[in-house]
């Protein structure tokens, strides 16, 4: 049951300059004067305008009741451009009278308080008693996950039929329906089951480095004893969502929240994956149920942690107030000016933070790679590019970023062990050029110049201890 009380004042036409206060006799009569213009006195008359303070002891929207005790302010604007067409203008706040804090079941608070901000515009076109809307709405919330949509209405005014004192308003409005879905270019398929979304395969057991363009085979799934891996996605809407076995059907919905998990059969660098592609997408399923899938936690929680370790140290040299891609224009056609030094420096922290933090180590890709051949195969290329990469972590103050490199030293000098006792008989730990996840420190097949890098491991030995003594760790 919604209660709710109405406080309002209505402005129409001319009736807007009624609330002036302090008019002096001249200026009433300049107003008047105005208005009585025959292109003012037109304009007026079309324009329209109302303000209004209400209170809901709940507030529900499209079946959701997101809290309770609201008090919410409305300005609406209109203006009659004449044969039937209308533009508007709108603004709609809820503001939460009492602390929420103990009756949040949906995370929509800040400091215990809800707080909503509408904002709308559109044109309208009457014929008789239809009326046909379109606008733009935009939701901002305190707690952040703003979103907007574009409607589209019909209504029909049926005063004309039951009289002024019994008028409805019926109308129909249309949303678009959207479908995710999900490929990969290695062996697996597609399934939804339990309301979650699932793509899984298998990685090749052999895939050879691109550079190997003689090689009739490069890639083979023959043996399946290759990585399993899986993508879970969980849809959260105010729609209707189905779960088909080729994605995420949703209809109907003002916004939709996708939830993505991603897991792999990797356990170590000394064990065999697991390779069951069904046991991996369980586990994935597994994870993305027992999830706390709330958006606006999710996203505080996102923001808060991104922006402590980005805003910890800074470098200003420019403001950037325009597009990324017109900077990157400029610099590509060799006009780089301080604000491409800003963005690349801002663009190079935020990839080493986005890709160095509980997983592997940043290789030459980073974290990132659409090619079942990747250059250099996504390796560690450690006989300088893997020590490179995490030259600027220390230096600006991201040391959340490092422990995936000194896990991965660790690591290396373990596996170096056995290349010390095969190659040169000695204790100790040896490590070549090229380290790949499953931390191969022996010299591989190709030119002495590059591949016989002995000292390799001793100089990521050296840029542990350097980071470490740089941020008084050592």
């Amino acid at each position: 049951m919604k209660k709710n009380i109405i406080i309002g004042v209505s402005l129409i036409g001319c009736s807007i300059f009624a609330g002036a206060a302090e008019t002096t006799e001249s200026e009433k009569a300049e107003i008047n004067t105005l208005a009585s213009e025959p292109f003012l006195s037109s304009a007026l008359e079309r324009f329209s305008g109302s303000v209004s303070v209400g209170y809901e002891s709940e507030y529900m929207f499209r079946g959701y009741n997101l809290c309770s005790g609201i008090v919410s302010p409305t300005v609406n604007l209109g203006y009659d451009l004449g044969a039937g067409f209308g533009v508007y203008a709108g603004y709609w706040a809820a503001l939460s009278v009492d602390d929420l804090s103990e009756t949040d079941p949906f995370n929509n608070t800040v400091d215990g308080h809800y707080c909503e901000s509408d904002f709308s515009a559109g044109i309208t076109y009457s014929i008789e008693n239809f009326e046909i809307d379109v606008g733009y709405i935009a939701y901002v919330y305190d707690t952040g996950g703003n979103t907007n949509e574009i409607k589209a209405a019909v209504s029909y005014d049926t005063s004309e039929l039951f009289g002024e004192d019994f008028a409805l308003t019926p109308y129909a409005a249309g949303y678009d329906d959207l479908t995710l879905t999900a490929k990969t270019p290695h062996k697996g398929g597609r399934v939804s089951a339990d309301g979650v979304f699932l793509l899984c395969g298998r990685a090749p057991d052999v895939a050879l480095p691109n550079y190997l363009r003689k090689e009739m085979f490069p890639i083979r799934y023959n043996e399946g004893k290759a990585m399993a891996f899986a993508l879970a996605v969980v849809a959260q809407s105010d729609g209707k969502v189905c779960y088909k076995r080729n994605g995420i059907k949703v209809k109907n919905a003002s916004f939709v929240h996708f939830y993505f998990v991603t897991h792999t059969g990797f356990k170590d660098y000394k064990s065999m994956p697991e390779s069951d592609i069904y046991v991996v997408a369980n586990e994935c399923a597994a994870i993305v149920k027992n999830k706390e899938l709330d958006y606006n936690k999710i996203y505080n929680r996102h923001i808060s942690d991104f922006s402590t370790i980005m805003l910890r140290e800074q470098v200003q040299v420019a403001d950037i107030d325009e597009s990324a891609e017109k900077i990157y224009a400029r610099a590509k056609s060799n006009k780089a000016d301080a604000k491409a030094v800003q963005l690349l420096y801002d663009y190079g922290k935020y990839l080493m933070l986005s890709g160095s933090r509980s997983s592997q180590p940043l290789n030459l890709q980073g974290q990132w790679n659409d090619s079942r051949r990747p250059p250099w195969s996504s390796n560690l290329t450690v006989n300088i590019n893997f020590q490179m990469n995490y030259w600027a972590a220390a230096a600006c103050s991201l040391d959340e970023c490092l422990p995936p490199f000194y896990n991965a030293v660790k690591e290396i000098s373990e596996r170096g062990e056995l290349t010390a006792l095969t190659n040169f008989g000695m204790s100790g730990a040896c490590c070549n050029h090229n380290v790949d996840i499953w931390r191969t420190t022996s010299p591989v097949k190709g030119d002495p110049q590059y591949m016989y890098s002995p000292l390799c491991g001793a100089w990521m030995a050296c840029e542990a201890y350097r980071h470490g003594k740089k941020r008084e760790k050592i």
